[in-house]
C-alpha cells in the first residue's frame, strides 16, 4: 500500500518541480508531464489547507460555544443566615 505523503513532503516535491521547470532542460513532454503532477499536489495541499482551516473553525465555534454557555449559567448564592 502507498504511504500518504505528508504536507510537507508535498510542497518539497512542488519545490522540486519547480526547479526542474525553472531549470529548463527538460524536454516539453517531461515539462507538461511534470506540470501536471505539480498541478495535482496544489490541488491535494489546497485541500488539505480547507480541511485543517474547517477544524480550525471548528474548534474555535466550539471554544467560543463553551465560553458563552459558562457566562450564561445560573449563579447561585447561599442565603443562609
Amino acid at each position: 500500500m502507498k504511504k500518504k505523503d505528508s504536507f510537507s513532503d508535498s510542497l518539497n516535491k512542488l519545490e522540486e518541480i519547480l526547479e526542474k521547470l525553472e531549470n529548463g532542460e527538460e524536454s516539453l513532454e517531461s515539462a507538461l508531464d511534470l506540470y501536471k503532477k505539480g498541478a495535482d499536489i496544489i490541488l491535494k495541499c489546497t485541500k488539505e489547507l480547507k480541511t485543517a482551516e474547517q477544524k480550525m473553525v471548528d474548534v474555535s465555534s466550539t471554544i467560543s460555544f463553551n465560553l458563552l454557555e459558562k457566562e450564561q449559567e445560573p449563579v447561585f448564592f447561599n442565603d443562609a443566615r
